[in-house]
């Protein structure tokens, strides 16, 4: 398969869409970045069910061979936060458990948490550079790499942090088994 073969399968997806709702939080705006560049980043605002706080999600997906997955976490670095602490836990969803990169961020008197996986058909990584090591690997045994999705939650607080992360996991994993399906067919 030639490399734009490849690029033509994995842009032949169409990107995993945002939910109306997570859990009790309701999407309020949503930024959608087209495809043309051989990539995909779109990120939506939640509101909480008290209206008093917001939560921002991003999705990432690389569509051309050359691009990779999205280094998430330096989107605050270079708004000016300082990354106070960091760790990993792991989020249950339906068909597996997904490691999630949990960090701590602040400026000023603001603190924004980021929780932050990348997820595969039959992977999840909380480092970019596991993920586009993966993706590497994949591209050079079978030609066309399978879909990376960069996923991330930016809430105020931990806890909704992670059950929104764990949520938009959900959305992302059911998407990534449908995607997987579809390609299976094909073949």
């Amino acid at each position: 398969m030639s490399v734009w073969q490849s690029q033509q399968a994995v842009a032949a997806l169409r990107p995993p869409p945002f939910p109306a709702r997570l859990g009790d939080w309701v999407r309020v705006q949503i930024h959608d970045d087209d495809t043309a560049d051989g990539e995909w980043f779109a990120q939506a605002t939640y509101r909480s069910p008290d209206r008093q706080r917001f939560a921002k999600a991003f999705l990432h997906l690389p569509l051309s061979a050359v691009k990779r997955p999205k280094r998430l976490l330096n989107l605050w670095l270079g708004m000016g936060y300082e990354m106070v602490a960091s760790r990993t836990v792991t989020v249950t969803v339906p068909t597996r458990s997904v490691p999630v990169q949990l960090v701590r961020f602040t400026r000023a008197n603001e603190q924004v948490v980021v929780a932050v996986t990348y997820l595969h058909p039959e992977r999840a990584a909380t480092s970019p550079v596991s993920a586009r090591l993966g993706r590497v690997l994949e591209q050079l045994r079978y030609g066309t790499p399978r879909p990376w999705v960069t996923v991330g939650i930016a809430a105020t607080d931990e806890p909704s942090a992670l059950a929104l992360e764990r949520t938009l996991v959900g959305e992302v994993e059911h998407w990534l088994q449908n995607a997987a399906s579809q390609e299976r067919r094909r073949h």
